[in-house]
């Protein structure tokens, strides 16, 4: 083979690895709730690829972060992967809030929650949004709940 032909077969055999490389990006995943699956769907719902913490490289594309642990509230959110770059995601759940009582007040308004202190002057209750405080005089009923 003279010279110039073997450099001819090397930019076809190139050119064809390029043509079947599939591109790649990285997604470097931050978890602060520790114990969480989390895993990446495609935008098809055909692939899904588990997670850990650190980089982990898939397929560049438009994907579904979903992450989840028992006693949480589960969280989603798009991720876009880009060929060659790394995009970070941090996943910090939320604990689910066991309700124990359901205040009712005057105006109707029911809060849901956990009541954490009980005094003349007001009631905190523990919601889903956070604590919550209440005029005594405008509770019409605190119903205590089962517990689960």
């Amino acid at each position: 083979m003279r010279p110039v032909e073997a450099a001819r077969v090397e930019t076809k055999a190139e050119a064809k690895a390029e043509a079947v490389r599939v591109p790649t990006g990285v997604v470097a995943l931050t978890l602060k709730t520790e114990g969480a699956f989390v895993t990446l769907l495609s935008a098809d719902g055909k692939e899904e690829v588990a997670l850990k913490a650190g980089d982990n490289p898939v397929k560049a594309g438009k994907w579904t972060l979903k992450a989840d642990r028992k006693g949480f509230k589960p969280a989603e959110f798009a991720v876009t992967v880009e060929d060659g770059k790394t995009v970070g995601r941090t996943v910090d759940l939320v604990k689910k809030l066991v309700a124990t009582e359901k205040i009712v007040l005057l105006d109707g308004t029911v809060v849901q929650g956990k009541v954490l202190n009980r005094t003349d002057s007001e009631v905190s209750i523990e919601t889903e949004q956070g604590v919550r405080k209440i005029d005594p005089r405008k509770i019409d009923e605190i119903i205590y709940l089962k517990k689960p």
